[in-house]
C-alpha cells in the first residue's frame, strides 16, 4: 500500500511549461509525502504508547503487587 502511494507521488516526466513550475510541482509532491510520513509516525507513536501501557498494566503492575505481598508475609 505504501509503495503504491509513493509511486503515485513519484515525479513524472516534466510536462509543465517551465522548470520553475516543474520544481513547484515537485515541492508540492514532496510536501504531501512528508505529511504522509508524519501522519504514519504519529500513529506509530500512539500505537507504541498503547503497547507500553498494556505491558505496564498487565506485566509490571502484577509483578510489583506480587513482590509486595511476598515481603509483607510474616
Amino acid at each position: 500500500m505504501l509503495s503504491q502511494q509513493i509511486l503515485n507521488r513519484a515525479p513524472k516526466k516534466p510536462v509543465l511549461d517551465s522548470s520553475g513550475e516543474f520544481a513547484e510541482e515537485q515541492i508540492n509532491q514532496l510536501e504531501a509525502e512528508v505529511e504522509l510520513f508524519r501522519d504514519r509516525a504519529a500513529r506509530a507513536e500512539r500505537w507504541l504508547q498503547t503497547i507500553q501501557k498494556e505491558i505496564e498494566e498487565k506485566l509490571i503492575a502484577p509483578r510489583s503487587v506480587s513482590s509486595a505481598e511476598q515481603t509483607s508475609l510474616p
